[in-house]
């Protein structure tokens, strides 16, 4: 019973016309009566359960749940231990005996036999649900969050249990992420409405605080509270990428702002939010957020930076994924400032998981001065705004520079059969996989919005501190898969000096066998 509650109860219903006397099934009509939030059928079905089968172990556990007889939970202990005893491999008994501890409350000992079963069948899904349960109940919600993030096909009930985690452990915006994708699988999942109506709610009047917050903020930009502030409510809007922004902005002006520099800290190494944004926002594959309308904000001189500009300088911007760039000339209130604004509408369509290429140069010598990448997140395509911290002094920084650098590497599979595939059966068939070996960092691959016979891959290490994306001489490999996981395409490559100083590679596909007949 993984949340199509309807269509299990219908299905119940008729079975249980031609057996009315069966246990199991009773038993299995007041759990979905208790789903259905119906306590006093659910009571009478567990009843009806034990009257036929004295020993039917978990309508016994569901009986001391809802009547806190003790006599009913060691009944339902020592029957299910007696049958286990009888038949030790059966493992939906074991994932019974985690069930009736689990309902009664007992949760560290639920999980011992949740992780049996497990072992002896690590897909085993029903038991997995039940032990994120009994995690998030003692205090371990990040290991339940990974480990149902992990499954690979996912359903109403999942995606249920994994927004009550997140509710509880009280990270709202993935609590409404993980219901609104549980909706979309099965609309009238008991509970959900209401669940949605708190969350959307909650979110909407959280978008007007931030809309105020803005206002603040460019009314008093140097004001390192104010950003602060706004960084939170960002970060609980699910804008991490913005709030990351904004908490580097507030110790840009005050380097000793204690509040922002462990919230930075905390906001950079939390795997779970990158992990289930991922997961809860659509797979990474699918390139949902694009526009040709973006403003940039970049900032090149810090709070504590005595840096001097020459008198002439000019800002380029480059995609890496398209080579379109834009140059514009730096006038001295922008360099006195340390800040620009640049319309980002002349490099065409910008798109998630684009790399854009900042640097300052001396007009006289050419010099470079200041050089980040920028990797786009939705976040920012969404708003219509990024912001870019051009803070890297290529005069005074050596150590670490490609580390620095090279966080973002863009691959370009040129074929217009894969591509197709993908095109027509990503949702559900076939994908594409890129993994650096040497590093062990993956990407997803997604269609270029701009070229529909190309497949990019971005690889992405800005969480992963000393490490580059791509380093010269990196092997790489490149697989196309199908939904049994067999691969109808696969390559690999060598990275040069010359594809890490351009940020990117480009593999032209030698079709295969596998592919020819896929597509």
């Amino acid at each position: 019973m993984f949340g199509y509650i309807e269509e299990a109860k219908s299905n119940l219903l008729s079975f249980m016309e031609y057996s009315q006397s069966s246990a199991p099934l009773c038993e299995l009509l007041g759990e979905i009566f208790l789903v259905e939030d119906k306590l006093s059928e659910a009571l009478e079905a567990f009843q009806k359960a034990i009257s036929l089968d004295e020993n039917q172990h978990v309508a016994l556990g569901y009986l001391s749940h809802l009547s806190g007889s003790k006599e009913s939970f060691d009944r339902a202990i020592a029957a299910v231990e007696a049958k286990i005893a009888a038949n030790p491999n059966h493992l939906d008994l074991i994932n019974d005996y985690g069930k009736i501890l689990m309902i009664n409350e007992h949760h560290e000992e639920a999980a011992i036999q949740f992780k049996k079963a497990l072992k002896a069948n690590p897909n085993y899904l029903e038991a997995k649900l039940n032990l994120a349960i009994c995690l998030a109940k003692v205090g371990k919600s990040e290991d339940a969050i990974e480990m149902l993030l992990g499954v690979e096909n996912k359903n109403p009930r999942l995606f249920y249990t994994l927004g009550e985690i997140f509710y509880q452990s009280g990270r709202l915006y993935l609590a409404y992420k993980s219901y609104n994708k549980a909706s979309t699988l099965y609309p009238s999942y008991p509970g959900l409405r209401p669940k949605l109506f708190e969350l959307t709610g909650y979110l909407r009047k959280l978008d007007t605080v931030i809309d105020l917050h803005e206002k603040f903020v460019n009314t008093s930009p140097k004001f390192p509270d104010l950003h602060t502030k706004l960084a939170n409510f960002y970060h609980l809007a699910g804008k991490s990428e913005l709030a990351m922004t904004q908490f580097k902005k507030a110790l840009a002006i005050n380097p000793n702002y204690k509040e922002a520099k462990l919230k930075l800290d905390a906001l950079q190494k939390d795997s779970i939010w990158r992990l289930a944004k991922q997961h809860l926002e659509g797979d990474s594959s699918d390139v949902t957020a694009s526009t040709r309308s973006l403003k940039a904000v970049i900032n090149f001189i810090s709070g504590d930076d005595n840096t001097r500009f020459p008198e002439e300088a000019v800002l380029h911007i480059k995609n890496v994924g398209t080579s379109k760039t834009i140059q514009k000339a730096l006038n001295a209130t922008q360099l006195e400032a340390g800040s620009a604004e640049l319309d980002l509408s002349p490099l065409g369509l910008l798109a998630t998981q684009d790399i854009l290429l900042f640097q300052i140069a001396e007009v006289k010598s050419g010099n470079v001065i200041r050089f980040a990448p920028h990797y786009l997140e939705k976040d920012e395509i969404l708003a219509g705004r990024c912001d870019v911290d051009l803070d890297f002094d290529l005069n005074q920084e050596s150590d670490g520079l490609v580390e620095h650098l090279t966080k973002y590497f863009l691959v370009h599979l040129d074929s217009k059969k894969l591509a197709d595939l993908l095109a027509t059966n990503g949702s559900g068939g076939y994908k594409a996989h890129l993994r650096n070996e040497s590093n062990s960092l993956e990407a997803i691959g997604y269609i270029n919005p701009e070229n529909d016979s190309q497949i990019n891959f971005v690889l992405n290490a800005s969480t992963k501190s000393g490490i580059a994306a791509a380093n010269p001489g990196d092997r790489m490999s490149i697989k196309v898969v199908d939904h049994k996981k067999d691969a109808v395409f696969s390559t690999d490559f060598t990275v040069t000096k010359s594809d890490v100083l351009n940020f990117y590679k480009t593999i032209t596909a030698q079709e295969s066998a596998k592919a020819k007949e896929a597509s």
